[in-house]
Protein backbone atom coordinates (compact mmCIF):
# COMPACT_ATOMS: atom_id res chain seq x y z
CA UNK A 1 0.00 0.00 0.00
CA UNK A 2 1.35 3.50 -0.67
CA UNK A 3 -0.06 7.11 0.26
CA UNK A 4 -0.47 9.86 -2.19
CA UNK A 5 -2.07 13.26 -2.16
CA UNK A 6 -4.49 14.64 -5.06
CA UNK A 7 -7.39 16.21 -5.80
CA UNK A 8 -10.30 14.96 -7.28
CA UNK A 9 -11.60 15.97 -10.76
CA UNK A 10 -14.89 14.70 -11.68
CA UNK A 11 -14.92 13.71 -15.41
CA UNK A 12 -12.18 15.43 -17.46
CA UNK A 13 -12.29 14.65 -20.94
CA UNK A 14 -8.08 14.49 -20.75
CA UNK A 15 -4.92 15.11 -18.79
CA UNK A 16 -4.65 19.21 -19.75
CA UNK A 17 -7.92 19.65 -18.51
CA UNK A 18 -7.50 17.63 -15.73
CA UNK A 19 -4.04 20.11 -14.71
CA UNK A 20 -5.89 22.76 -15.17
CA UNK A 21 -9.53 22.06 -13.46
CA UNK A 22 -7.02 20.22 -10.50
CA UNK A 23 -4.89 23.96 -10.32
CA UNK A 24 -8.23 25.86 -9.95
CA UNK A 25 -9.55 23.97 -7.12
CA UNK A 26 -5.91 24.14 -5.49
CA UNK A 27 -5.71 27.81 -5.93
CA UNK A 28 -9.06 29.06 -6.65
CA UNK A 29 -10.94 27.33 -4.49
CA UNK A 30 -8.45 26.42 -1.68
CA UNK A 31 -9.42 22.90 -1.89
CA UNK A 32 -6.73 20.50 -0.19
CA UNK A 33 -5.57 17.71 -1.32
CA UNK A 34 -7.01 14.43 0.13
CA UNK A 35 -4.67 11.56 1.11
CA UNK A 36 -5.81 8.31 -0.64
CA UNK A 37 -4.50 5.11 0.35
CA UNK A 38 -3.69 2.64 -2.84
CA UNK A 39 -3.60 -0.90 -2.91
CA UNK A 40 -3.85 -1.39 -6.50
CA UNK A 41 -1.84 -0.11 -9.76
CA UNK A 42 -2.48 -0.59 -13.14
CA UNK A 43 0.43 -0.36 -15.28
CA UNK A 44 0.20 0.21 -18.92
CA UNK A 45 2.59 0.47 -22.20
CA UNK A 46 4.03 4.13 -23.05
CA UNK A 47 1.13 4.05 -25.78
CA UNK A 48 -1.59 2.77 -23.53
CA UNK A 49 -0.83 5.40 -20.66
CA UNK A 50 -0.80 8.20 -23.42
CA UNK A 51 -3.98 7.35 -25.08
CA UNK A 52 -5.44 6.80 -21.62
CA UNK A 53 -4.22 10.45 -20.60
CA UNK A 54 -5.63 11.68 -23.87
CA UNK A 55 -9.16 10.03 -23.49
CA UNK A 56 -10.00 10.10 -20.07
CA UNK A 57 -13.70 9.67 -20.30
CA UNK A 58 -12.92 6.28 -22.83
CA UNK A 59 -14.35 3.22 -21.68
CA UNK A 60 -11.56 0.88 -20.67
CA UNK A 61 -11.72 -3.07 -19.41
CA UNK A 62 -9.11 -2.64 -17.08
CA UNK A 63 -11.01 0.33 -15.46
CA UNK A 64 -14.84 -1.39 -15.17
CA UNK A 65 -12.70 -4.99 -13.57
CA UNK A 66 -10.89 -2.81 -10.95
CA UNK A 67 -12.32 -2.19 -7.34
CA UNK A 68 -11.98 0.90 -5.47
CA UNK A 69 -9.09 3.96 -5.68
CA UNK A 70 -6.49 2.72 -7.65
CA UNK A 71 -3.12 4.27 -9.25
CA UNK A 72 -2.97 4.50 -13.12
CA UNK A 73 0.72 4.48 -14.10
CA UNK A 74 3.25 3.90 -17.23
CA UNK A 75 5.42 0.74 -16.39
CA UNK A 76 8.78 1.71 -15.02
CA UNK A 77 7.84 4.99 -13.55
CA UNK A 78 7.79 6.24 -9.56
CA UNK A 79 4.10 6.01 -8.39
CA UNK A 80 3.84 9.47 -7.98
CA UNK A 81 3.59 9.88 -11.94
CA UNK A 82 0.72 8.22 -12.37
CA UNK A 83 -2.82 9.01 -11.92
CA UNK A 84 -5.57 8.37 -9.15
CA UNK A 85 -8.57 7.14 -10.35
CA UNK A 86 -11.86 5.98 -8.78
CA UNK A 87 -14.08 4.76 -11.33
CA UNK A 88 -17.17 4.21 -8.87
CA UNK A 89 -18.21 1.68 -10.66
CA UNK A 90 -18.19 2.97 -14.30
CA UNK A 91 -15.78 1.42 -16.98
CA UNK A 92 -13.81 5.29 -17.06
CA UNK A 93 -12.17 7.42 -14.98
CA UNK A 94 -15.16 9.07 -13.55
CA UNK A 95 -13.09 11.01 -10.93
CA UNK A 96 -9.39 11.23 -11.10
CA UNK A 97 -6.75 13.40 -9.81
CA UNK A 98 -2.93 13.58 -10.15
CA UNK A 99 -0.87 13.27 -7.38
CA UNK A 100 0.96 16.09 -5.88
CA UNK A 101 3.68 16.59 -3.21
CA UNK A 102 2.49 18.35 0.00
CA UNK A 103 5.11 20.87 -0.73
CA UNK A 104 3.83 21.71 -4.45
CA UNK A 105 1.07 23.74 -2.36
CA UNK A 106 1.89 26.78 -0.38
CA UNK A 107 -0.27 28.56 1.28
CA UNK A 108 0.70 32.76 1.05
CA UNK A 109 1.21 34.20 4.79
CA UNK A 110 0.14 37.63 3.34
CA UNK A 111 -3.23 36.88 1.44
CA UNK A 112 -3.39 33.43 3.01
CA UNK A 113 -4.14 32.09 -0.63
CA UNK A 114 -3.02 28.45 -2.01
CA UNK A 115 -0.69 28.75 -5.12
CA UNK A 116 1.65 26.12 -7.03
CA UNK A 117 3.71 28.63 -9.03
CA UNK A 118 6.95 29.29 -7.53
CA UNK A 119 7.22 31.47 -4.65
CA UNK A 120 8.36 35.42 -4.71
CA UNK A 121 10.64 36.62 -2.06
CA UNK A 122 8.99 39.17 0.53
CA UNK A 123 11.17 42.75 0.36
CA UNK A 124 10.21 43.38 3.86
CA UNK A 125 12.75 40.91 4.94
CA UNK A 126 13.76 38.87 1.88
CA UNK A 127 13.09 35.58 3.42
CA UNK A 128 9.56 35.47 3.69
CA UNK A 129 8.28 33.35 0.84
CA UNK A 130 4.89 34.63 -0.23
CA UNK A 131 2.57 34.45 -3.94
CA UNK A 132 3.49 35.88 -6.79
CA UNK A 133 0.64 38.41 -6.74
CA UNK A 134 1.49 39.85 -3.10
CA UNK A 135 5.10 39.90 -4.32
CA UNK A 136 3.90 42.42 -7.21
CA UNK A 137 1.97 44.34 -4.87
CA UNK A 138 5.33 44.87 -2.51
CA UNK A 139 7.34 45.62 -5.54
CA UNK A 140 4.66 48.15 -6.64
CA UNK A 141 4.60 49.41 -3.20
CA UNK A 142 8.13 49.93 -2.76
CA UNK A 143 8.34 51.14 -6.59
CA UNK A 144 5.94 54.29 -5.13
CA UNK A 145 7.98 55.05 -2.28
CA UNK A 146 11.53 55.27 -4.85
CA UNK A 147 9.24 57.55 -7.04
CA UNK A 148 9.48 59.88 -4.36
CA UNK A 149 13.21 59.49 -3.36
CA UNK A 150 15.72 61.92 -4.39
CA UNK A 151 17.50 58.81 -6.27
CA UNK A 152 14.23 58.87 -8.61
CA UNK A 153 14.88 62.20 -9.08
CA UNK A 154 18.34 62.31 -9.89
CA UNK A 155 17.92 59.27 -12.43
CA UNK A 156 15.30 61.43 -14.40
CA UNK A 157 17.86 64.12 -14.24
CA UNK A 158 20.71 62.08 -15.61
CA UNK A 159 18.11 60.60 -18.70
CA UNK A 160 17.66 63.83 -19.76
CA UNK A 161 20.87 64.75 -20.03
CA UNK A 162 21.90 61.59 -21.75
CA UNK A 163 18.61 62.08 -24.16
CA UNK A 164 19.88 65.67 -24.87
CA UNK A 165 23.72 64.38 -25.54
CA UNK A 166 22.42 61.46 -27.80
CA UNK A 167 19.15 63.69 -29.14
CA UNK A 168 17.37 60.76 -28.29
CA UNK A 169 14.04 59.83 -26.99
CA UNK A 170 14.12 57.75 -23.31
CA UNK A 171 11.38 55.57 -22.41
CA UNK A 172 11.00 54.27 -18.96
CA UNK A 173 8.79 51.44 -18.68
CA UNK A 174 7.20 51.99 -15.15
CA UNK A 175 5.14 48.79 -13.20
CA UNK A 176 1.22 49.67 -13.17
CA UNK A 177 1.64 53.02 -14.86
CA UNK A 178 2.23 55.02 -18.03
CA UNK A 179 5.93 55.01 -19.40
CA UNK A 180 7.88 58.19 -18.96
CA UNK A 181 9.56 59.10 -21.87
CA UNK A 182 11.68 61.76 -22.19
CA UNK A 183 12.56 63.40 -25.03
CA UNK A 184 15.49 65.75 -25.99
CA UNK A 185 15.13 69.47 -24.76
CA UNK A 186 15.48 71.73 -27.47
Amino acid sequence: MIKLYTVLVRKPCNYEQLLNDQKELICKYHTKPEEFKIDTILELTKDEFADFKNNLLADRDYIKNTEGIFLVKEKGTENNKGLIVDAQGSSYARYIGIPVEEVEIKKCPHCSKYYLEPSAISRTDNKLKICSECGMKEALELFQEYKKSQDFKKFIENAQMTANVYNAKITVAVPGENDIVIEPTK
